[in-house]
């Protein structure tokens, strides 16, 4: 349908690009069509191990597979090559700006269900007998000790700069899966073949977001002050039971923009960027389960801990949370804000004390001295999300008006 394709076994194809080199060994997509006849055609499960294979390579070639995207696209998608990532006039700021920057507009609900049709999305064959399925379909049945749920999220379906030093985002209620299967998806696709789908040609402009359901990552890059004139950092080390972003190092905390409850009456309460980055530091720094969004019980700001202590923190100065703007990761399409908090040392532990360490997401990597040298050894390696780096080269960049160095 509209030019999408089905796979078969005789669809190989090489990748493509400056990073070929890197990534010619991924094997290309070979799903076959279902049957019920085994004769001349794979086995179910051979036919899931090579699809578990394929995920395999794009996890390992992610960053190599989004540099060979970046360097591909169009002059006009990246305005400013200061960051790894595309852009457009007005979505990065000159200089950071105060999280009240960001201007959501009244939150939508989707009334007419996804943009792309679930059938219009079934592009996965050979995988389940039934027939044709979704990305998302095949990476729980691929991969069914992953824990995956198809949770509430805050998806952007509009982007507008308003006066050059803010930006005004519209949302609306939609579903991860949804996102998986209309833009996550490119990701995969890019990995077997440009355009070994049919999907990423169809895209004629990517900061249109109103024909495929994108998620809005939020990236806060965490430094803390030591002193007047130095400063540490921390990142996260992803664990390995993720599909999607696995086992790379990236800024912390960082995660979907999302409600903290399962309970469509707390969706409003939870639209709110400052409140998502607590809820993440909850997660990511602490470990708290309720906080993921998939609990029954609303998060009580005003009483719950951490949440008061961080808002006290914000409100008196100890920490501050600046925005350097929105950006495309180069593979996948979606939709990253860029930030950074800066901590004073004795509120960060005040806050988060000598509970830091290893949770359900990953490894934090902690108090690492926020100099040139250390930033290098995550930008020149191969293994920093390209959302990362672009938090670390705008902190380093403005290190002086953000009064880090």
């Amino acid at each position: 349908s509209r030019g999408r394709r089905e796979v078969d076994a005789s669809g190989l194809v090489a990748v493509v690009g400056a990073a070929a080199a890197v990534v010619a060994s991924i094997a290309a997509v070979a799903i076959v069509k279902p049957t019920r006849r085994a004769s001349g055609l794979m086995r179910l499960e051979e036919v899931r191990a090579l699809f578990r294979g394929q995920v395999a390579a794009l996890r390992e070639h992610q960053v190599a597979l989004g540099t060979s995207c970046l360097e591909r696209a169009p002059k006009e998608w990246k305005y400013s090559d200061v960051v790894p990532m595309l852009n457009r006039q007005g979505w990065l700021f000159e200089s950071p700006q105060e999280i009240e920057a960001v201007l959501l507009e009244p939150l939508r609900v989707l009334e007419e269900g996804p943009i792309q049709s679930r059938s219009d999305a079934r592009l996965f064959a050979g995988l389940d007998l039934a027939g044709p399925i979704t990305y998302s379909s095949a990476l729980r049945l691929t991969y069914p000790d992953v824990d995956y749920f198809n949770g509430t999220i805050f998806r952007p379906t509009g982007v507008r700069p308003v006066l050059g030093d803010c930006l005004t985002i519209t949302c609306e209620i939609a579903h991860y899966f949804d996102f998986l299967d209309t833009t996550e998806v490119l990701a995969f696709e890019e990995s077997q073949g440009y355009s070994s789908l049919g999907l990423r040609k169809n895209i004629h402009d990517p900061f249109d977001l109103t024909g495929r359901v994108a998620s809005l990552g939020v990236l806060t890059l965490t430094v803390v002050k030591t002193d007047e004139n130095s400063a540490t950092f921390f990142m996260h080390k992803r664990s390995g039971r993720f599909v999607v972003g696995d086992a790379l190092y990236h800024v912390v905390p960082a995660g979907e923009f999302t409600p903290a409850s399962i309970s469509p009456t707390e969706a409003e309460a939870d639209f709110s960027i400052w409140r998502n980055i607590m809820r993440e530091y909850a997660e990511e720094f602490l470990g708290m389960p309720d906080a993921q969004g998939r609990g029954g019980r609303p998060v009580n700001y005003e009483r719950d801990e951490p949440f008061t202590k961080l808002d006290s923190a914000r409100v008196d100065g100890s920490v501050s949370i600046r925005v350097f703007g929105l950006a495309l990761d180069p593979l996948s399409l979606k939709p990253e804000l860029l930030t950074v908090a800066i901590f004073k040392k004795d509120a960060f532990d005040d806050i988060f004390g000598g509970r830091l360490g290893e949770t359900d997401e990953g490894v934090l990597i902690e108090r690492i001295p926020f100099e040139e040298r250390s930033l290098r050894r995550f930008l020149e390696g191969k293994e920093t999300r390209l959302g990362a780096q672009a938090c670390l080269i705008l902190a380093w960049r403005n290190r002086f008006e953000l009064g880090i160095c």
